[in-house]
């Protein structure tokens, strides 16, 4: 009957906040993981973009950098170039150790999408 579903739904409700307010339920702690080991830091703004424009994105950069927990930061624009790319990136991506410095490059699967 339709007291029957009721009933049931009630009691499931309770016994599923009954487990989450308990301590039967614990999240589990994040793995802390190293971004330094592997990475370097960047700051590459595109070179067609204006000195208003490249000074806007440096002030995006830092107070994002310096209010949240963000690493990294890309900024594209509408036909997909890459206006900054800030932060950490993966050793091996160019401009560094005397190689001419390569321009922003984001991975694989953002430019898939």
């Amino acid at each position: 009957t339709q007291a029957d579903i009721a009933g049931f739904a009630l009691a499931m409700t309770l016994i599923l906040s009954g487990l989450i307010w308990s301590d039967a339920v614990q999240p589990r702690e994040p793995v802390p993981v190293s971004l330094l080991e592997d990475s370097e830091a960047v700051m590459a703004i595109a070179p067609a973009a204006s000195p208003a424009i490249s000074s806007e994105l440096e002030w995006a950069w830092t107070a994002l950098a310096d209010a949240t927990r963000c690493k990294s930061l890309a900024i594209l624009s509408r036909n997909g170039d890459v206006l900054l790319q800030a932060g950490l990136r993966r050793r091996g991506g160019g401009g560094g150790g005397g190689e001419a410095p390569t321009p922003p490059r984001l991975g694989d699967i953002v430019e898939r999408a």
